[in-house]
């Protein structure tokens, strides 16, 4: 039970760590421009990137992939929300984010005795286009 909760606290502090490092990177990339405050930005930006690089290879120091799905989606939504982009990017992250939703159910499934029973689970819920290479 103790070890249940300690996991759950790295989780949490994984998924903190990707928030705030997000956070860093958009503070950074708007004043890093701006005269007399660029050298704040530029820490401020290198800061959150050093975090986020921490947090991904922290949840994926874990032989658990849940942390993993989990962290990405965190900084997917988060970038999101921060830099939105242009459409295609906006269309590619936001396509992300669905596609970590689907991946816990399915790690649901994969836990769950019945897998056979589960696998209803593990079916995306939006139609992925497919592109021809030739």
């Amino acid at each position: 039970m103790l070890e249940m909760k300690k996991q759950n606290l790295d989780i949490t502090d994984l998924v903190y760590k990707i928030s705030v490092s997000a956070i860093a990177i958009d503070f950074g990339l708007k004043i890093f421009a701006v005269i007399g405050i660029a050298d704040d930005g530029r820490l401020s930006y290198e800061n959150g990137i050093a975090g986020a690089l921490s947090g991904f290879r922290g949840a994926q120091s874990t032989i658990d992939p849940q942390p993993i799905i989990l962290v990405k989606y965190t900084f997917g939504y988060q970038v999101l929300q921060f830099w939105g982009g242009d459409t295609g990017s906006h269309s590619g992250i936001t396509q992300a984010i669905q596609s970590f939703s689907n991946a816990f159910p399915a790690l649901k499934a994969v836990e769950d005795s019945a897998l056979y029973q589960g696998t209803e689970l593990t079916h995306p819920k939006h139609k992925v286009p497919h592109k021809r290479l030739f």
